[in-house]
C-alpha cells in the first residue's frame, strides 16, 4: 500500500473517530436532557398529587385538566385491572408487572413494546397505583434527526480532512515519487539524474538535499576510482613497456657476448656495462612498484617521534655535497617534531632530493624551509627546474601517476617518486600541495600535523 493511500486512511480514520465522539457525546447529552426533563415533569406532576388534600384520581383529573404539560396517568387497581384516568387511553392497557410497579415509584423507567414510554408511578394503598405516563416519541425522533445529522457531519469533515492533507502533502509526495525515480534511474547506471530541488525545511527536503550530497560525493568516489583506473592502466602500460625495453637490450647484448662473437675486450666490456645499467633500470622500477603496493596496504608502520628539522638538514648537507655549485637557501626551524615513519620520512626526503638532482641544472637554485604554525608543520622546496604541466597543479597527484615517462628514462627512474611522495605524507597524516615556484619550476609543499596535535 503506498504511502499516500496510508496517510489518507489514517486520516480518514482519526477524523472520523473524533467526529463520531463528539457528535455521539452530544447526541447522547441532549437525549438524557430530555428525557431528564420528561421525568422531572413526572415527578412534578406526582408532588402536586401527593400535596393535594384531596383524594389521588380527583387530585390527578384536576391537575391534568390545567396542566400544559402532555401527560397521561392510568389507574391501577389491586386486582391489577387498569382503567384511564386522563390523555392518551390506549398507552397503558395491561398492568405491569409489581416488580415493575415497585421500581418504577422511585426511579422513572421505560416502558412498551418499543420502549417509547416514561412511566413513574405512585402507590395510593391497598395495592393501589397510578402510572404517570410520557411519550418518548418525539425524544427518539429527535435522537434518529441528530444521528443522520452526524453521519452527515462525519463524511463531510472526513472529506475535508482528506482534501485538506492532500494539499499539504501532495508536494512531498510528488518529491518523494521523483526520488524514487530518479534513485531507480541511478541503479540503472545513470549518472547525470536530477534531483528535486527543495522549495522548504520538510523532511522531504532534508532527505533531498542528503541523498543530493550523497550522490554528489558518490559520484566523485567513482570520479576518482574511474581516474586512478585509467591512471593505473596507463601506468601498467608503460611499466610493461619500460620493462620489456631494458629486456630486450639485455636480451640482445647477452646474444653479442655469447661464445662465438669473437669481440674484442672493449666490445665485451661496453656490452657488460648496457646489460647492468638496464638491469639497474628494471630494479629501480620494480623497487618503486613494491613501496607503492606497501603503501597501499595500508599497513601498520612503526611510528614515532620524528625531529624532521635534522632529518632535512641532514638531506641539505648531503645535496650540497653532491652539487657544491648549488646555490641553496634554507630557513630551517630547529627541534620541529611530527608524529611519522622515521623510515617513510627518510624515505620521503630521499625521493625529493633526488628529484632535484635529476631534474633540475646542477648549478640552479633552490630554495628549502620548514615552519610550524596553526598546528601544523610545513615543509617547503622550490627549485628552478622545468616544472610540471599546468593541469597537474590544479588536478594534484594521484596513485600510479607517471608525470613525465620520457624524463624518467632518460634519468633512469620510475616516473613514480610523486606516486610515492604522496603516498607517504598520506600515510604519515599530512598532505602534499604542487604549485609553481618563485624560480618557475616546481614548487612543493608538506603539510603535516604537529606532533603534539596528533592523534
Amino acid at each position: 500500500m503506498r504511502m499516500q493511500t496510508r496517510l489518507s486512511l489514517a486520516a480518514t480514520g482519526v477524523i472520523a473517530i473524533v467526529a463520531i465522539s463528539i457528535g455521539s457525546a452530544s447526541v447522547i447529552n441532549h437525549f438524557n436532557s430530555a428525557v431528564n426533563n420528561i421525568d422531572a415533569q413526572l415527578q412534578s406532576a406526582i408532588n402536586t398529587v401527593e400535596a393535594s388534600e384531596r383524594d389521588p384520581i380527583t387530585a390527578v383529573l384536576e391537575y391534568t385538566n390545567y396542566s400544559e404539560i402532555p401527560l397521561a396517568v392510568t389507574y391501577v387497581s389491586a386486582d391489577r385491572s387498569v382503567a384511564a384516568i386522563s390523555g392518551n387511553r390506549n398507552l397503558i392497557t395491561k398492568a405491569p408487572s409489581e416488580q415493575f410497579l415497585k421500581l418504577a415509584t422511585t426511579n422513572a423507567q421505560n416502558y412498551g413494546d418499543a420502549e417509547d414510554l416514561r412511566v413513574k408511578t405512585l402507590y395510593i394503598g391497598d395495592s393501589e397505583y397510578l402510572i404517570f405516563v410520557s411519550s418518548l416519541a418525539p425524544v427518539l425522533k429527535d435522537r434518529s434527526n441528530e444521528i443522520r445529522i452526524l453521519i452527515l457531519a462525519v463524511l463531510i469533515f472526513v472529506s475535508i480532512g482528506v482534501l485538506i492533507l492532500s494539499m499539504f502533502i501532495h508536494s512531498d509526495i510528488s518529491k518523494l515519487q521523483r526520488l524514487i525515480q530518479s534513485a531507480t534511474d541511478i541503479a540503472q547506471g545513470e549518472t547525470d539524474v536530477p534531483l528535486p530541488e527543495p522549495t522548504g525545511k520538510s523532511e522531504v527536503d532534508e532527505l533531498t538535499v542528503a541523498l543530493d550530497t550523497m550522490i554528489g560525493t558518490l559520484q566523485k568516489t567513482v570520479d576518482a576510482e574511474r581516474d586512478i583506473q585509467k591512471s593505473m592502466q596507463n601506468f601498467l602500460g608503460d611499466a610493461s613497456h619500460e620493462l620489456r625495453t631494458p629486456l630486450t637490450v639485455i636480451k640482445s647484448y647477452v646474444e653479442l657476448i655469447s661464445p662465438g662473437n669473437n669481440l674484442s675486450p672493449e666490445q665485451t666490456d661496453r656490452a657488460h656495462t648496457r646489460v647492468k645499467s638496464q638491469i639497474e633500470r628494471m630494479e629501480s622500477l620494480i623497487g618503486d612498484l613494491l613501496l607503492l603496493a606497501e603503501l597501499g596496504e595500508r599497513k601498520e608502520h612503526s611510528k614515532g617521534m620524528v625531529n624532521l628539522s635534522i632529518a632535512l638538514q641532514q638531506s641539505v648537507d648531503d645535496l650540497h655535497t653532491l652539487q657544491p655549485n648549488r646555490n641553496i637557501v634554507s630557513n630551517i626551524v630547529p627541534d620541529t617534531y611530527i608524529y611519522a615513519s622515521q623510515h617513510l620520512v627518510d624515505q620521503l626526503l630521499a625521493n625529493t632530493f633526488s628529484n632535484i638532482e635529476r631534474h633540475t641544472p646542477i648549478d640552479s637554485p633552490i630554495e628549502i624551509s620548514l615552519t610550524q604554525a596553526n598546528h601544523s608543520v610545513s615543509m617547503t622546496i622550490e627549485d628552478a627546474g622545468e616544472g610540471l604541466p599546468h593541469d597537474v597543479y590544479e588536478r594534484g597527484i594521484t596513485h600510479f601517476q607517471r608525470f613525465d615517462p620520457s624524463r624518467s628514462r632518460d634519468t633512469g627512474g620510475s616516473g613514480l617518486g610523486m606516486s610515492i611522495m604522496a603516498a607517504i605524507v598520506e600515510e604519515n597524516g599530512g598532505n602534499i600541495e604542487l604549485f609553481p615556484s618563485k624560480f618557475a619550476g616546481l614548487g612543493t609543499r608538506f603539510i603535516f600535523p604537529s606532533a603534539e596535535f596528533t592523534p
